[in-house]
């Protein structure tokens, strides 16, 4: 797996499912592997509809996921991200 290529295209995915695709802004994203699927972790603070930003929240992102913390809650997500996320071998994924 090229974690690089993967992290790319799972945030051009993310993207296409806002409202504002361009002024999305990501940050601590990294690749992990934990459940040998891998899925992109990481933060992203959306553009609100009055052209501010909201804050950054968590996300997942992967072939049989896509979970927000803005739709799920802090509590779930906690959940999904130390199942998913909290993998000592992650790869950071330096945005562009």
């Amino acid at each position: 797996l090229d974690r690089a290529r993967f992290a790319v295209i799972e945030e051009a995915r993310v993207r296409a499912g806002l409202p504002d695709p361009e002024g999305a802004r990501f940050r601590k994203m990294q690749v992990s592997m934990m459940r040998r699927v891998p899925v992109l972790c990481g933060e992203i603070n959306e553009k609100t509809t009055a052209g501010g930003y909201g804050g950054y929240q968590r996300f997942l992102s992967g072939p049989t996921i896509r979970l927000h913390e803005r739709d799920i809650g802090r509590v779930d997500m906690d959940r999904a991200w130390q199942a998913l996320c909290d993998d000592e071998d992650a790869l950071r994924v330096v945005p562009k």
